[in-house]
């Protein structure tokens, strides 16, 4: 069940509404609880047990790290306080191993295995046991929900917060299902309050939730999915492309995936204000960064800062030598990159950032900076879109294919009458304007200081409020129209990033 879906949109999410708030306040955990668990158990059926599986691993493992705290151990006896350190390691190693274990065999094993076995095979060595293909259903929004519940027994173990109590509560935190599927991540330090707390029923809130999710609903269904029919008939097309249409489809690819996954987010945290919880922003207009360093500051940031605080500080960070940094950076976007899907070309697309991001580190770079602002733009959003041929194409030969396109080093076929349509479209090309012009925030704000000094100047006072809220009230309503109107339409509504 998608966001973006009819069912989601005028059956669960209006029931689950209802049945939330008119809850008495100390069960509205346990009804957001039982519908996250239906949610899920709606696309993944006896998989859920998965999840709640892993949960309850690392809800144990929390509860017997923080069994003391670190300034209560200090006054304990030095056997006593040796014991509980122990306990405390163990449970943690525990918790590490049960969820990558989970990430191992579900994602990771057809993987590892057609890579062993295409090695062997290269040694003319072909065992029957490694040859056959496993068939391992891969649940949505593991990667997600592991990485959570990771960060989790990470941070009690590190004294940065309490356990969590009431299996309840832990079981709403990992299972809520505005952000289970497709994230953002959100550590329990994020959410811990809210959870505790009585989240009575606030119209501003509510209000402003509602207003991000149609947002977020409209730059999925209206932007990404339109976008999406050039992008993927482009990319999977039989024979190479002519230049011009490989880069408009790389574009298209650009767009698609960041109104897409952004999208997602939008409508993620909009749930989650509708229903008292504030989760962590996940972009902020990455395709205006001037570095790759800059750009994953932007882009999936709940992600980023996983990584920086689990892995890259913890495995040095850039505290030791420029190779030591370097090697750091390489480790940490490789497995980001294998984070992203079970594949070489995921892995290749994670070292190619993270080349990139050693090589800004260099005196060489920093002379290329000094050509100012254009040049740093268009140089990351080059390197970005040759990441995103890595990241869309399904395996390095066609990598290897498409890049020749790219740079006119294939031979290439007549373009098609099809490929031409996709430039004279004016639907497209009017998504096309449009995807730039919201890529960054100018012409957002442009639009919000126009409207504030027209009605300022038209109706002082207060109904300069009053007619404000209501352009905004009218607004909404069109672009969600707008947007249900498209999805009844259209057959092509997933999102890129439940694959991960």
């Amino acid at each position: 069940m998608v966001f973006s879906s009819t069912i989601f949109l005028f059956a669960f999410l209006p029931l689950i509404l209802v049945c939330y708030f008119i809850s008495p306040l100390r069960y509205r955990n346990c009804v957001l609880l039982v519908s996250s668990l239906l949610f899920y158990f709606w696309g993944e059926n006896i998989l859920v047990l998965l999840m709640l599986g892993s949960a309850l691993i690392d809800y144990s493992c929390g509860i017997i790290i923080g069994r003391q705290s670190k300034s209560e151990a200090a006054t304990l006896p030095h056997e006593t306080k040796a014991l509980r350190n122990r306990a405390s390691r163990i449970a943690l190693a525990v918790s590490i191993g049960a969820n990558l274990t989970i990430l191992g065999v579900v994602k990771y094993s057809e993987f590892f295995r057609s890579t062993t076995s295409g090695l062997l095979a290269s040694f003319d060595v072909r065992p029957e046991f490694i040859s056959t293909p496993l068939s391992i259903a891969l649940p949505l929004g593991v990667s997600f929900y592991t990485f959570q519940s990771m960060s989790y027994t990470i941070d009690v173990y590190r004294d940065r917060l309490s356990p969590c109590r009431r299996l309840t509560d832990f079981l709403c935190y990992i299972s809520m299902f505005p952000q289970l599927v497709a994230g953002p991540i959100v550590r329990y330090a994020d959410v811990c309050e809210d959870l505790q707390r009585s989240r009575r029923f606030d119209i501003s809130e509510f209000s402003a939730g509602l207003e991000r999710f149609i947002m977020g609903l409209s730059k999925k269904v209206i932007i990404a999915n339109t976008l999406a029919i050039p992008a993927d008939a482009i990319f999977d097309a039989q024979t190479s492309v002519a230049p011009a249409v490989a880069w408009f489809g790389v574009f298209c690819y650009s767009m698609q995936i960041y109104y897409d996954f952004s999208g997602y987010s939008d409508m993620a945290i909009g749930l989650g204000r509708i229903f008292g919880f504030r989760f962590p922003e996940n972009f902020n207009y990455p395709y205006t960064a001037q570095s790759i360093q800059e750009f994953w500051r932007r882009w999936h940031m709940s992600l980023s800062t996983w990584f920086r605080e689990y892995l890259y500080i913890p495995l040095g960070g850039n505290r030791h030598s420029k190779g030591r940094t370097a090697f750091n950076l390489f480790a940490v976007f490789a497995l980001c990159g294998l984070w992203h899907g079970a594949s070489l070309n995921f892995i290749a697309w994670g070292i190619f950032h993270g080349a990139f991001l050693s090589f800004e580190r260099t005196s060489i770079f920093k002379t290329i900076a000094r050509l100012g602002r254009v040049a740093r733009h268009f140089y990351c959003l080059f390197v970005v879109m040759i990441g995103w041929v890595l990241f869309r194409c399904e395996d390095l030969a066609h990598v290897g294919r498409f890049l020749g396109s790219l740079f006119g080093l294939e031979k290439t076929s007549k373009v098609t009458f099809e490929q031409l349509s996709y430039f004279s479209d004016s639907y497209i090309q009017l998504t096309v304007v449009l995807s730039i012009a919201l890529a960054g925030p100018y012409l957002i704000n442009r639009l919000k200081n126009l409207s504030v000094w027209l009605l300022a100047k038209k109706s002082p006072g207060q109904l300069h409020h009053v007619f404000m809220d209501l352009g905004l009230a009218v607004y909404m309503v069109c672009i969600a129209l707008f947007s249900f109107m498209s999805i009844s339409s259209q057959t092509h509504n997933p999102f890129i990033y439940f694959r991960f």
